[in-house]
């Protein structure tokens, strides 16, 4: 089955990341490769095509803007779809927005007033991997999550959504009578004992 691609760089206080979206299965991958130069992007590109490649998949045209025109000839027969200088590749655009959106709520409320550079780069990967972990209302399954096509396995398990007893956490409330502005969720520490 052939597969588009749309590719981008995004930039999050100074830390470059390249971000592929699959046009059809909508399965998102972020990578922070050390340089913006051509041969980085060629590696970081050949590990997203052989993901797609060891279940099946052929990446028939990949989407990008002008900066990615230089890669034509290291993919062939892959086709390229590049956008007019200026322009972005709107799936791409789309997606970044989705992820940096979500990050930025996930973050707003934590007490942190200085972030590491893996702070940032390890919350924009969890992103990434619940946005791969959910069906996609506008993929080619709406029961099969992205990980679960692309990546041939179910990623969300106890490991990902357990907490150690006294790290630092948000609890939303359900609370369907709360009229005033207060908000649904508390800050506290984890006083779970885990087994």
């Amino acid at each position: 089955m052939n597969v588009g691609l749309s590719i981008d760089f995004f930039f999050v206080d100074g830390i470059a990341f390249f971000h592929t979206i699959s046009n059809d299965i909508q399965f998102r991958r972020i990578d922070t490769p050390k340089s913006h130069n051509k041969q980085c992007i060629i590696i970081w590109l050949k590990k997203v095509i052989q993901t797609y490649q060891a279940r099946g998949f052929n990446i028939g045209t990949i989407y990008g803007n002008d900066e990615f025109d230089c890669l034509r000839n290291d993919f062939r027969p892959t086709t390229f779809d590049i956008a007019t200088p200026g322009q972005r590749v709107p799936r791409a655009e789309r997606s970044i927005r989705t992820i940096k959106d979500g990050t930025r709520c996930a973050v707003l409320d934590l007490t942190y007033i200085y972030w590491t550079k893996l702070m940032t780069k390890s919350y924009f990967r969890y992103k990434v991997l619940t946005l791969n972990s959910f069906p996609s209302q506008v993929g080619v399954s709406s029961e099969l999550r992205p990980a679960n096509i692309v990546l041939g396995s179910f990623i969300l398990d106890n490991k990902h959504f357990s907490i150690d007893s006294g790290a630092y956490a948000i609890v939303h409330h359900e609370n369907a009578t709360n009229t005033n502005l207060s908000p649904g969720h508390t800050s506290d520490c984890s006083r779970a004992i885990r087994e």
